[in-house]
């Protein structure tokens, strides 16, 4: 297979961002106004109390600063909507940063914060998302997973069009999502991923969960040997018996840090996202929960992205065809039974 070269892009536009002491004078400015405003709330992924200590551990060091730093997670397409809808209302939400790749909702209701990420802060023009967003790791929701110990490698699919093969009919769970097919129909066409989904739905009676970590856990106990949707890095790195098998296609849709536009800790919020893209942010993202950006070095994306072909899902086609490919694919999945 043609070995992809993925360009590396220069984290932050001065290299001297790996050094807290040499912070630009923009960034110096919002450390003082971090700390007077004393908290952080970002609610993104689901953590436990160990990872959550270990981010906040990481970005106050970075600053050395002592801020209370919290997070929470949850569905993001349903909190999005719900943060649209408080902003609407001008009801305080208690959220700071929403770390997501599903902003639709949001601008609509104009809930979030424009941020110069690049002119004012120095990131590099290649992580912003929009007058919003800093892209801070590369989401890979179409991932598929499967259980060593029921499927051998000679016998895991290589491509989404193997996921219809006869002999994975009840063996598979997925999310009952539209997301992971919004983003294959960039890679794969709308007609296509439309007729994959469909097959899926109609012949191979998948087992489609709400919550992902529910997933994991169902393809991590063999229940099920095969899963749509997920990553497993984490767990595969302490030597659980899950692997993402060698497909012939890994489709990436950014996700990033974005300032509410009513947050109550706005510095921080900044400092948080400019912390995500740094090296030591990197870094944390990756040992806690295997989250990076494809470009960054040494971690499992860029291991796994290596050689084989991948596409990244641009920001602005995302936001223009989100919400129409979801009802779409939702009623898709909306036929099956399970």
């Amino acid at each position: 297979m043609k070995r992809l070269v993925i360009a590396v892009a220069v984290l932050l536009a001065c290299p001297a961002w790996a050094q807290p002491a040499n912070l630009s004078d923009a960034v110096r400015a919002l450390i003082p106004l971090a700390e007077e405003e004393g908290a952080l709330h970002v609610y993104g992924a689901t953590l436990n109390p160990r990872q959550v200590r270990a981010f906040a551990d990481s970005f106050n060091d970075y600053y050395g600063i002592d801020i209370d730093f919290t997070m929470s997670g949850g569905l993001h397409s349903a909190k999005a909507s719900e943060v649209a809808m408080a902003h609407r209302a001008g009801v305080p939400t208690g959220i700071d940063v929403f770390w997501t790749g599903l902003i639709s909702a949001m601008v609509e209701t104009g809930a979030l914060m424009d941020v110069d990420w690049a002119g004012t802060y120095g990131a590099n023009e290649s992580l912003t998302m929009g007058r919003w967003g800093l892209r801070t790791h590369d989401g890979h929701q179409s991932l598929v997973t499967v259980n060593t110990n029921r499927v051998s490698a000679s016998d895991a699919p290589n491509s989404y069009k193997d996921l219809l093969d006869p002999k994975w009919r009840g063996r598979i769970v997925m999310p009952r999502s539209p997301y992971p097919w919004i983003t294959m129909s960039y890679a794969m066409g709308e007609e296509e991923t439309i007729a994959l989904v469909s097959n899926l739905v109609s012949d191979q009676e998948p087992k489609m969960l709400a919550r992902y970590a529910d997933i994991r856990a169902r393809v991590l106990s063999g229940e099920f040997p095969v899963a749509v949707g997920t990553d497993i890095f984490s767990l595969r790195n302490r030597g659980a018996p899950v692997t993402h098998p060698d497909m012939d296609l890994l489709v990436l849709a950014s996700s990033g840090a974005f300032v509410l536009a009513g947050a109550e800790h706005p510095a921080a919020a900044k400092l948080w996202g400019l912390w995500a893209v740094s090296p030591e942010g990197q870094a944390t993202l990756e040992e806690t929960r295997s989250y990076s950006l494809a470009e960054t070095p040494d971690t499992a994306l860029n291991a796994y992205a290596a050689g084989r072909r991948v596409v990244h899902v641009p920001f602005e086609w995302r936001l223009q065809h989100h919400d129409r490919l979801a009802k779409t694919f939702l009623e898709i999945l909306n036929r099956a039974g399970s």
